[in-house]
């Protein structure tokens, strides 16, 4: 079955082209052969008709639908690529960034305002990722067909094991530190909040990998969930209108009830009770306040009494899961944006449906700061 454009139910991966529409009306001829030429669906208004009740509407609809997102930047500022990518950005898709070598000179502005906006434009995409300049429309040909292959491998990426907690627990640091703008995780019993000295200690064992692992994950949180992030809207972030440029990150972190309590109550039957207590009422404070801060839709931590087998990791195109345990353990991991974006969204759901940390904090004995959760 085909859709107005032709296209196949989308089994396709599809490239969203946004740009001024006449200053780069080249470039975007050649990025349509290139994706043509690649076997991808590409998404232009030249070859796109809306059939939504506005065409703005429609053209975001089609960049919520895309897997893959490409910016094109010139001299000439353009209100609706702005409000594409922005979307974009909401939506979690890969971008990539292509300007040409002039652009950012913008000597020729229609007004200053529009200037400004493009300043302010620029300096936000150049923090993606993928920010390439060209000078000539081949090596712009070129720079696409190898960043567009980079991207399509993570669609199609064989399947990796690791068959070593210490591997298992690198994997989960790998994905980590390669996140930028989601990370979803599973445990039976959270390192985030028990792990400490006094609880190295109570399983008499040494534990660097969730050492290593534990501060790799704080300062992924600590980066991506700044302190008060909402009042701070600089021109850096957000444009002339007042709209944050702020990508939308997401954090969810589940952890089993059951398990959790059993471990919690093993701890109270120990002398190092009263450190690993309040080691875990911090924490919890400093999720709580984090929580606070952010969206409940950015930033979750939770109890689940639903059963799932052993820890999982989602970042922005990879996942990892823990299949069997015990002194012969295998994990399964695989880049494969696609099945990432399956897991995160039927994971979402679930960490909605979430225990908040208050019913671990009860029983704690500390009661945390009041917010959305109360």
């Amino acid at each position: 079955m085909s859709d107005s454009t032709g296209r196949d139910e989308r089994r396709k991966i599809s490239v969203f082209i946004s740009s001024q529409m006449e200053e780069l009306k080249y470039e975007r001829e050649v990025a349509q052969e290139v994706l043509t030429e690649m076997n991808v669906f590409p998404v232009l208004f030249e070859i796109f008709s809306a059939q939504s009740s506005t065409a703005e509407k429609a053209y975001l609809d089609e960049v919520q639908k895309c897997d893959i997102f490409v910016l094109l930047l010139g001299r000439q500022y353009s209100s609706a690529t702005e409000d594409e990518y922005r979307e974009a950005i909401k939506h979690l898709k890969p971008i990539l960034v292509f300007v040409r070598a002039t652009g950012e000179k913008h000597s020729v502005p229609v007004t200053e305002v529009d200037a400004q906006k493009l300043a302010i434009f620029y300096s936000h995409a150049k923090k993606r990722t993928i920010y390439k300049k060209y000078e000539t429309l081949t090596s712009f040909r070129k720079g696409l067909k190898e960043a567009l292959a980079t991207e399509i491998a993570k669609f199609y990426s064989h399947p990796g094991t690791a068959q070593s907690v210490t591997e298992m627990y690198d994997l989960g640091i790998k994905i980590i530190n390669h996140s930028g703008r989601r990370l979803y995780i599973f445990q039976k019993t959270p390192t985030l909040l028990l792990y400490c000295e006094s609880y190295q200690k109570f399983r008499n064992r040494n534990m660097a990998y969730e050492r290593r692992f534990l501060s790799a994950l704080e300062n992924w949180i600590n980066r991506n969930f700044p302190k008060s992030t909402r009042s701070q809207n600089s021109e850096s972030n957000s444009s002339l209108d007042g709209r944050e440029f702020r990508p939308h990150i997401e954090f969810r972190f589940l952890f089993s009830y059951e398990s959790t309590m059993a471990e919690l109550n093993a701890i109270n039957q120990s002398p190092l009770r009263i450190q690993i207590a309040e080691n875990i009422n911090q924490r919890i404070l400093w999720l709580t306040r984090i929580e606070q801060d952010h969206p409940e839709d950015e930033f979750s931590v939770g109890m689940t009494s639903t059963a799932f087998s052993g820890p999982q990791i989602i970042g922005d195109s990879t996942y990892a899961m823990w299949v069997m345990g015990g002194d012969d353990p295998i994990s399964i991991s695989q880049e494969n944006l696609q099945l990432s974006d399956l897991l995160c969204n039927a994971f979402a759901k679930q960490a909605f449906k979430a225990t908040d940390l208050r019913d671990l904090a009860e029983k704690l004995g500390v009661a945390p700061p009041a917010g959305r959760n109360q």
